[in-house]
């Protein structure tokens, strides 16, 4: 096939997708976890240890969390230095709580950037997990091509 055939083929299939603009799909997710925690804190290891328990369960497709462990700065102060701590990281727990979400606490636990509990509260951690679960999003897909 000649490269002009294949540019062609390409605009072709391109002006297909322009003509079908916006695609509006509600879809379950896998339910984003994100603890705050750090090693000067005592509250923490239990947490750590619900976060594990949750790692290690069975999951499958749109029920498998996606589990990301964050170490703040700011217990740094008290002597012990965790080596894992990043200011960005505190930065970011941060923005939680000045849109509202969370306080600056640890461990804490936010589930889809928007529900806040305790990290060490299983029961807790549970059942914000199992409401997250039963939510679902609307995504937006908008494609403009400029030629």
């Amino acid at each position: 096939m000649h490269l002009t055939h294949l540019l062609f083929l390409v605009a072709a299939m391109t002006s297909a997708a322009v003509a079908q603009e916006t695609t509006v799909q509600e879809t379950n997710f896998s339910p984003l976890i994100e603890l705050f925690s750090s090693e000067g804190c005592f509250s923490c290891p239990p947490a750590e240890r619900v976060i594990s328990a949750l790692n290690a369960e069975q999951f499958s497709g749109d029920d498998l969390p996606i589990i990301i462990v964050y170490a703040v700065d700011y217990w740094n102060h008290l002597g012990w230095v965790d080596p894992y701590s990043d200011r960005r990281h505190t930065v970011r727990q941060e923005r939680y709580a000045k849109w509202g979400v969370s306080k600056m606490f640890t461990p804490a636990l936010i589930i889809n950037g928007s529900t806040s509990v305790i990290g060490s509260d299983e029961s807790a951690v549970r059942a914000a997990l199992a409401a997250a679960r039963g939510t679902s999003i609307r995504s937006v897909l908008q494609l403009t091509v400029d030629w």
